[in-house]
């Protein structure tokens, strides 16, 4: 079976203005835009929703994720490009850290010291954020935040950050990232200095018509 592309957002918003979540809706939504009943039973999966309410806000965080009825899912939730290959058993140190004074709490919702991913390629903030910049997810509180401090902490590796990531609170909205994704973030996260404020954002390349997660320090308060 071919992969096919599932506009969760546009699903979240047809439910929300429906009223709510329900089986019916969804397979209504479904077959408005040529999906088959087995492509919204792979979505239910893949999200691991506990109600219709929650199922509502990760499509909102997922914002899109490619079903194959193969049972598989697929997706470059951080736009990693292709030509990226990972250092097997990687170890790395560094890693973003909510520090708010440092950081201050503009824009800001995660707490103390908690470790902060990206948020995926296309997730819409459900809190402000600043214009222009992406957003990084909390793994404790899987709240948002516009950006982090580098800190050193225990050595992860790809495969041990995205177990941990798996556990974590913003784990539905990271299904289908894999350890090479991790890999590339951490990478990025490693070249920048310790305690400087850092944030994510994407950058799209015209000639190879691709985009691209960009992991950077921000010197000045955005």
């Amino acid at each position: 079976m071919p992969d096919v592309e599932v506009n969760l957002f546009a699903l979240a918003v047809f439910l929300e203005d429906a009223g709510g979540y329900t089986s019916e809706l969804c397979l209504e939504w479904a077959h408005e835009n040529g999906l088959r009943s087995e492509h919204i039973d792979s979505v239910w999966d893949a999200l691991d929703a506990d109600d219709g309410q929650q199922f509502i806000r990760l499509c909102h965080d997922m914002s899109s994720i490619v079903i194959n009825l193969d049972g598989s899912t697929a997706s470059n939730t951080w736009m990693i490009p292709e030509s990226f290959i990972p250092v097997p058993n990687k170890a790395f140190t560094k890693f973003l850290v909510t520090r708010l004074d440092v950081t201050g709490n503009r824009y800001v919702y995660t707490t103390e010291g908690e470790l902060l991913v990206p948020a995926p390629y296309g997730a819409k903030p459900r809190r402000r954020n600043q214009h222009g910049w992406h957003f990084l997810l909390g793994l404790a509180s899987g709240e948002q935040s516009l950006c982090g401090v580098v800190e050193e902490g225990e050595p992860h590796t790809a495969k041990s950050f995205l177990n941990w990531i798996a556990s974590s609170e913003c784990s539905a909205a990271m299904a289908g990232l894999s350890e090479r994704d991790v890999s590339f973030y951490l990478e990025r996260l490693s070249k920048l200095p310790l305690q400087k404020k850092g944030a994510v954002t994407f950058t799209e390349a015209s000639v190879a018509q691709s985009t691209t997660l960009r992991v950077t320090k921000i010197l000045t308060r955005p």
